[in-house]
């Protein structure tokens, strides 16, 4: 019951943020920009708490390279790069900034 309620949530916040995602992905293919994304991310990790750490994990799985959705982003946590992959199941610390990386699965 408990991974149907957050399977839910996750759905809700996904849905909220795929706007911004695809015009995101949009301007990078169409013009070759990371602006779009790079406004949108500072956006959302002003967003404290679960719902912020959602938020960002669903737009930052429809824009990076490689993301998932259990991925933990505390508050001001920042990706500046769309060529960065994450891996499952790991921790970003508060007002981390990640620039192009590849980080590993079960990584704080």
């Amino acid at each position: 019951m408990k991974k149907i309620i957050k399977y839910i949530i996750i759905s809700i916040f996904f849905i909220l943020v795929l706007p911004f995602g695809l015009l995101a992905k949009l301007a990078h293919v169409l013009f070759k920009t990371q602006m779009i994304f790079a406004i949108f991310g500072e956006l959302f990790s002003l967003v404290p708490n679960y719902p912020g750490s959602y938020t960002r994990a669903c737009y930052y799985k429809m824009t990076l390279d490689k993301s998932h959705l259990n991925i933990y982003f505390a508050f001001g946590a920042i990706v500046t790069k769309m060529e960065t992959r994450l891996g499952s199941n790991i921790g970003i610390g508060g007002k981390s900034i990640i620039g192009l990386a590849d980080i590993g699965d079960n990584t704080i």
